[in-house]
C-alpha cells in the first residue's frame, strides 16, 4: 500500500515536502478518461502572430492565426509535487512532463508575396512539460475574506510540431521549404505557452477566486427558514413527555454508561463486503442506481464509496434536550478517524472506438480531533391528537405523522479540528497512477497550521451548518407531508389477523357481551324472590330436575338466568384483552412507559398465534379443548341437565353428567395458569446507573399486566363450579328424596339409583364389613406423604429459565412454586391494583390453597375426631375441595408451557434480518434462526409434585371411600350429602 502521511507540523519553520516523481507507466482512470476528452481552445485566444521568413534568398512577411483548434488525447508521462511551508505561507509546485496530445485546427495566413489562403492543419507533441506553483498564504478562524490562494510560476515547452494536412498546392509546397515550418513551429509555440500562462492562467485564476469567495459566503449564509417557529398553543410540550424522558433516561442511564454508544457505532465498518457494512453502492457522483455520469466522449465516469471504516473512542451522546416544542441533541468524540475507500471506474468507447472498463480504488486516512456534532428541531405535533396515541406506538411514525404540523431542522452544529489526512493506493500490487498523484498534491495544501486546512475547516463546518441543514429541512417537510396521509394502526391484537382474516380481538363486543351477563344477573335476583313463594307447577316437564320438591323454587329459576349470564361471561372473555406484556421505561415515584406491547393475550388470539406464529401446537389444542370448548359444553350440559325432565334425560345419564362436569370443571383454569407462566417467564428487569448518588435509578422491565377478560374468564369458571356443584346436589338430594317416596315395586328406579348412589367410590358397603384391608391400611400414610411431597415440591425450584437473544443473554429465574404466587404482583406493572391482586389470589387459592386443605381435612378425619357442627358434613366439604384442587391443571399447564416455550420461536430471524442487524448494529450476527431464545429445565420440585398430584388422585379417594364406610348410616348419609368430586 501507498500512503503518503501528512503530519501536523509543530511550527511554521520553512520544510521542504516533496513528494516522489511518479512514472506514469500504467495509465489509470484518469489518464484513460482524459485520453478521451476533447479540449476546445476559444477563437482569439491565441492572438494573431506574423513573422519575417527566409524563403531561399529573399525574405517574405508572414501573417498568420489558428482558429477552432480541438485537442485530445492527452497522455501525462510524469508527474511531480511539492510542498514548502513557511511563514507566509505555503507553496505548492506541481510539475508534469511527457506530455502528450493531438490538436487540430485551421490555419489563415497572409504572405506579402500576395499568397493568402487557408489550410487545416494538425499539431502534435510527446514531450511537452509544464510548471505551476499554487501559493497559499496563512488563513485566519473567522476571516472575513476566503484565502487568496494565488496561481502563478507558470512555465510550459510545449514543442508542437506542425503538420499541414489540406489546403492549396503552394501552401502543401511551402512545408516543404526550409525554415517556414520551423519558423510556424515555434511561433505557435511561443503564442500557446503565453496563452496558457498569460489568458488561461488569469481566467483560471478568477474562477478559483470567485469560487473561493462564494464557497465562503455560502457556508456563512445564515438561512432565514432555520429560524425556530413561535410555538403554538395546541402543540405537544416535550419537557416532561413520557417519550422524550423515557428516551433521555434510556441514554443517560444505559446507552453511554454501558459503553453501548462505542460498541454499536465507535469502531466499525460502515461501507463495504462485510457483514456488518451496509451495502453498496455509495454514490459520489451521478445517479443513485449506478453512479454514472455521462461525459462527451462516449464514456461513463463513475464514482462510489467501495468501504468505509471509521475508529472513535469515548464517543459520548449527551442525552435528549426537551423545551416546549423543540428537541436537541448533541454527539461529541475527542478522536475521531475514518477510512473511506473510494472507487472510480471509466466505461465506453475512446476516439479509436476502443472498449473497455477501468476502475481504480484509493484510500484516503482523516483523522478529526474534538469533533461536535449538534442538532435543534422543532417538533410540532397537535397534542390533542397525540395524547389518543397508546404508549407502545407514541414513536411509531404511522401514528406520528397524522399529527404533525411543522417540523424543522433549525441549527446544525459542526465543529471539528483537522489533524491528519494521508492518500494511497488500496492495494500493494498499485503503482502510482495520476489520479493518486493530484490527490496526494490537494492532501499537501491541507497541512496545518499553514494553507487552507482552517479555511477548509470552516468552510465545511458552515455548509454542515446551513447548506445541509436546507436540505435535510426540504426532506423533513416531505417526509411530514407522506406521512400525514397514513392512519394509526390498531393496538397489537386488534388488527385483522393475517392467518384467519378476521379480528380475534374485539374489546366492544367483549364489553358489551360482560354488561349483558351482568342485567342478566340483576334481572334474575327479582325474579328468583318472587318466584320463590311459587308452588312447583305439574306440567309435562314436572320430573325436571329444577322442578324437583328438594329444590328451592327461587333457585330453580335463578339457575338458568346463572348459566345465560355465566356463557355472556365466558364469550365476552374470549373476545377481551387477558393480558399484556411490556417493555417498560420506569422511575420512582411514578413515571411509566409502555414503551413497547411485546405480546397480547386473549383466548382465540392466543390459541391462533401459538399454532401460526410460535409453533407451539400442542399448547394451542391445550387451550382449545380445555378453555375454549370444555366450559361451553359444561354449561350448557348443567343447562339440559337443569331443565330436561327426566323422561328425555334418564337419571343414569343424567349423573354421569354432572359428576363427569364437575369432576374436570377445573380443567378450564388451564388458560388462567398459562397466562399466569407466561408472565413469570418474561419477567426481566435491567436497572440502569443513576446519575445522582442515592437516586432511584431507572429500569426497562418486562411486565404483564392483567386485563378485564382475565377477571370475565375467572369469574365465569368460578361461577360454572359453582353451577356444577349446585346441580350435582341438588340431582343427589332428588334422586334419595324419590327412592324414600317410592315403593319396593318400583324396580327401574332403584336399579338406576343403585349405579350412582355412590359415583366416586361405587356402591356401599355394610357397616360391620371388614376394614382392614391393606388399602385402608396405607390410606393414612399416603396422605401424610402427599402432603409432605406436595410441601417439598413447593418449597424447592420448579423450574428455571434463561432469556437470550442474538446480542447476548437477557436474564434468569429460578421459580418455587411458592415464590411464584409471591412474585406474581412484581411481574404487573401496578403490584397492588385490584386485577393484580385478583390474579395472586386466583393462583393461591386454585393451585396451592385449596390442595393443602383437602390434605390437612382428610388427615383430621383419617386421624382425629373432628367436631361436628350444624349443617357442615365434612366428608361432603372434603369432596367439594377435591374438586376445586387445580394442583394438576397448574402442573400440567406448568410442563406444558416450559416445554413448548423451550421449543418455541418466538423471533425467527431469515437471513435477510441478520443481514440488517448485522450492519445497523455493527455485530456480526450468525447462528441459529431463532432472535429469542427460550432455555427451560424442569427441575426437582416438578418431579415431586408430580408424584404429589397423582399419590394424592389415588389417597383422597380412598380415603372419602373409607370414611363413607365408617359412617354409621353410610347409605342414607350418601344420598343426603353434598357428593362433589
Amino acid at each position: 500500500m501507498i500512503l503518503w502521511p501528512i503530519g501536523v507540523c509543530s511550527g511554521l519553520e520553512a520544510v521542504s515536502v516533496l513528494g516522489a516523481a511518479l512514472d506514469l507507466q500504467e495509465p489509470g482512470v484518469l489518464e484513460r478518461w482524459l485520453q478521451h476528452q476533447h479540449l476546445a481552445i476559444p477563437d482569439g485566444a491565441i492572438p494573431d502572430f506574423e513573422a519575417d521568413v527566409q524563403i531561399l534568398f529573399s525574405k517574405v512577411h508572414v501573417k498568420a492565426s489558428v482558429k477552432g483548434l480541438v485537442c485530445d488525447q492527452l497522455r501525462v508521462g510524469a508527474f511531480d509535487s511539492g510542498a514548502m511551508p513557511s511563514k507566509e505561507g505555503s507553496r505548492l509546485l506541481l510539475h508534469v512532463a511527457g506530455l502528450g496530445f493531438k490538436c487540430s485546427g485551421q490555419v489563415d495566413y497572409d504572405t506579402s508575396l500576395g499568397l493568402q489562403g487557408q489550410a487545416s492543419a494538425l499539431l502534435a507533441t510527446e514531450q511537452a512539460s509544464a510548471d505551476l506553483t499554487l501559493f497559499v498564504p496563512p488563513w485566519p478562524l473567522g476571516s472575513s475574506r476566503a484565502i487568496d490562494a494565488r496561481l502563478g510560476g507558470c512555465d510550459s515547452t510545449l514543442n508542437l510540431k506542425l503538420q499541414i494536412t489540406s489546403g492549396t498546392f503552394w501552401t502543401k509546397f511551402a512545408q516543404y521549404l526550409p525554415g517556414v515550418i520551423e519558423k510556424l513551429q515555434s511561433l505557435v509555440n511561443e503564442k500557446l505557452s503565453e496563452y496558457l500562462c498569460g489568458d488561461a492562467l488569469a481566467d483560471a485564476q478568477n474562477s478559483l477566486t470567485d469560487f473561493l469567495t462564494r464557497t465562503l459566503e455560502e457556508s456563512r449564509l445564515a438561512n432565514s427558514s432555520h429560524d425556530a417557529p413561535w410555538p403554538r398553543e395546541n402543540w405537544v410540550d416535550w419537557t416532561n413527555h413520557p417519550l422524550t424522558y423515557g428516551i433521555a433516561g434510556l441514554q443517560e442511564q444505559f446507552l453511554q454508561p454501558n459503553q453501548v454508544y462505542n460498541k454499536i457505532i465507535g469502531n466499525r465498518c460502515i461501507v463495504g463486503e462485510g457483514p456488518t457494512c451496509y451495502e453498496l453502492p455509495v454514490c459520489l457522483v451521478g445517479n443513485s442506481s449506478d453512479c454514472t455520469v455521462e461525459t462527451n466522449a462516449s464514456t461513463t465516469l463513475s464514482a462510489s464509496l467501495f468501504e468505509t471504516v471509521w475508529n472513535s473512542s469515548d464517543f459520548e451522546v449527551t442525552p435528549l434536550l426537551a423545551r416546549n416544542a423543540s428537541l436537541a441533541a448533541n454527539i461529541s468524540v475527542p478522536d475521531f478517524l475514518v477510512r473511506p475507500v473510494f472507487n472510480v471506474s471509466l466505461t465506453g468507447a475512446g476516439s479509436q472506438n476502443s472498449t473497455g472498463s477501468f476502475s481504480e480504488l484509493f484510500r484516503m486516512n482523516l483523522s478529526l480531533r474534538d469533533v461536535k456534532l449538534g442538532a435543534n428541531v422543532t417538533a410540532g405535533v397537535d397534542a390533542l391528537k397525540y395524547s389518543k396515541v397508546p404508549g407502545p406506538q407514541l414513536y411509531s411514525t404511522a401514528c406520528l405523522g397524522p399529527c404533525m404540523e411543522d417540523v424543522q431542522l433549525t441549527r446544525l452544529i459542526s465543529e471539528f479540528q483537522l489533524q491528519q489526512i494521508s492518500v494511497g493506493s488500496f492495494s500493494n500490487e498499485s503503482r502510482p497512477t495520476l489520479l493518486l498523484a493530484l490527490l496526494h498534491s490537494a492532501s499537501l495544501l491541507l497541512e496545518p497550521p499553514a494553507g487552507t486546512a482552517n479555511f477548509t475547516q470552516e468552510v465545511v463546518q458552515g455548509l454542515l451548518q446551513n447548506h445541509v441543514a436546507g436540505v435535510w429541512n426540504e426532506s423533513l417537510t416531505d417526509w411530514m407531508h407522506g406521512l400525514q396521509s397514513q392512519v394509526c394502526p390498531v393496538p397489537r391484537g386488534q388488527e385483522v389477523y393475517k392467518y384467519t382474516g378476521r379480528r380475534l380481538i374485539l374489546p366492544e363486543f367483549g364489553k358489551s357481551c360482560c354488561w349483558v351477563a351482568l342485567f342478566t344477573a340483576l334481572a334474575a335476583v327479582p325474579l328468583a324472590f318472587w318466584c320463590n313463594y311459587r308452588r312447583p307447577c305439574r306440567c309435562w316437564y314436572a320430573d325436571a330436575l329444577c322442578e324437583s320438591t328438594c329444590v328451592p323454587r327461587g333457585l330453580a329459576v335463578l339457575l338458568p338466568f346463572a348459566i345465560v349470564a355465566c356463557l355472556f361471561f365466558l364469550l365476552g372473555s374470549n373476545y377481551l384483552l387477558m393480558a399484556q406484556t411490556f417493555v417498560n421505561l420506569e422511575e420512582a415515584p411514578s413515571y411509566i412507559w409502555n414503551a413497547y406491547a411485546v405480546m397480547v393475550y386473549s383466548l382465540f388470539y392466543s390459541i391462533n398465534a401459538l399454532y401460526y406464529e410460535s409453533d407451539l401446537q400442542a399448547m394451542s389444542w391445550v387451550l382449545l379443548c380445555f378453555s375454549a370448548i370444555l366450559p361451553y359444553v359444561k354449561l350448557i350440559l348443567m343447562m339440559v341437565s337443569w331443565i330436561l325432565p327426566s323422561r328425555f334425560l334418564p337419571l343414569r345419564l343424567r349423573n354421569f353428567i354432572l359428576v363427569l362436569m364437575d369432576d374436570i370443571g377445573k380443567f378450564s383454569l388451564v388458560d388462567v395458569f398459562v397466562v399466569q407462566f407466561l408472565s413469570g417467564v418474561f419477567h426481566l428487569e435491567i436497572a440502569g446507573t443513576s446519575p445522582k448518588p442515592g437516586s432511584d435509578p431507572m429500569r426497562m422491565v418486562l411486565r404483564t399486566n392483567e386485563e378485564l377478560g382475565f377477571a370475565a374468564f375467572v369469574c365465569a369458571t368460578v361461577v360454572s363450579l359453582i353451577i356444577g356443584h349446585l346441580c350435582r346436589h341438588y340431582h343427589e338430594k332428588s334422586v334419595a328424596y324419590e327412592l324414600s317416596e317410592c315403593s319396593s315395586a318400583d324396580v327401574e328406579l332403584q336399579s338406576q339409583v343403585a349405579t350412582f348412589d355412590h359415583p366416586l367410590s361405587g356402591p356401599p358397603t355394610p357397616a360391620n364389613s371388614s376394614r382392614f384391608g391393606w388399602q385402608e391400611v396405607v390410606v393414612g400414610p399416603s396422605l401424610l406423604v402427599a402432603f409432605v411431597l406436595t410441601l417439598a415440591g413447593c418449597s424447592m425450584t420448579a423450574f428455571s429459565v434463561h432469556t437470550r437473544c442474538v446480542f447476548g443473554p437477557l436474564g434468569q429465574s429460578h421459580f418455587s412454586l411458592f415464590q411464584f404466587a409471591y412474585g406474581i404482583p412484581s411481574f404487573s406493572e401496578h403490584p397492588l391494583a385490584w386485577p393484580t391482586l385478583f390474579n395472586q389470589f386466583t393462583f393461591i387459592l386454585f393451585a396451592i390453597g385449596v390442595n393443602f386443605s383437602q390434605l390437612i381435612l382428610l388427615l383430621l378425619l383419617w386421624y382425629w375426631r373432628v367436631p361436628k357442627l350444624k349443617h357442615i358434613d365434612w366428608r361432603a366439604v372434603a369432596h367439594c375441595l377435591g374438586a376445586w384442587s387445580a394442583l394438576d391443571v397448574a402442573l400440567i399447564s406448568m410442563i406444558i408451557t416450559m416445554l413448548e416455550l423451550g421449543a418455541s420461536d418466538f423471533v425467527h430471524l431469515w437471513d435477510s434480518d441478520k443481514r440488517k442487524l448485522s450492519r445497523r448494529f455493527g455485530i456480526d450476527v450468525r447462528g441459529p434462526e431463532k432472535g429469542l431464545t427460550v432455555d427451560v429445565v424442569l427441575s426437582s420440585g416438578t418431579c415431586l409434585l408430580f408424584v404429589a398430584v397423582l399419590l394424592q388422585a389415588w389417597a383422597s379417594r380412598a380415603a372419602l371411600h373409607f370414611l363413607d364406610k365408617r359412617s354409621p348410616n353410610a347409605m342414607q348419609r350418601g344420598r343426603e350429602r353434598l357428593l362433589v368430586q
